[in-house]
């Protein structure tokens, strides 16, 4: 379990300092990103979409830390949203080159913790199977 609530600890403080910036220094995360925002409507609109899904992430998978019952739960859908990205990625690099070196970092973060994320969950997994079976008297 602890193995599995650490990777929940990253992801979601990762989702809440990235929802932070994208509110306190938005100017700062799409320069970064090489993001022009052409109108304050536009500016507007990232900014929601950023800090909303990532905020909206964080309340979704940060369940696991406080329960027991929903470590398994939260692994599954981290895997699910890191997965997804990792996949849009591929495509994304399918079609076109980066003109940036971080895009591959980021597509080395997404696989790597994709692979840890379902490391994690089919380790939980295994051991919360082994507590629903260790009651069961081997003699019958």
């Amino acid at each position: 379990m602890l193995f599995g609530r650490i990777l929940i600890a990253i992801n979601v403080f990762l989702f809440i300092a990235l929802a932070a910036a994208t509110l306190i220094i938005p100017e700062t995360l799409f320069a970064a990103l090489q993001v022009d925002l052409l109108s304050t409507s536009a500016f507007i609109e990232m900014q929601v979409i950023l800090a909303g899904s990532f905020l909206g992430f964080t309340v979704v998978a940060g369940s696991g830390l406080f329960s027991d019952e929903k470590v398994l739960a939260s692994l599954r859908r981290l895997a699910l949203i890191n997965g997804a990205w990792l996949v849009i990625r591929l495509i994304s690099l399918i079609m076109t080159s980066p003109d940036a070196p971080w895009t591959y970092y980021y597509l080395i973060y997404e696989a790597v913790m994709v692979c840890l994320l379902l490391l994690a969950f089919f380790l939980n997994k295994h051991a919360a199977s082994r507590k629903i079976f260790g009651n069961i008297d081997p003699t019958i």
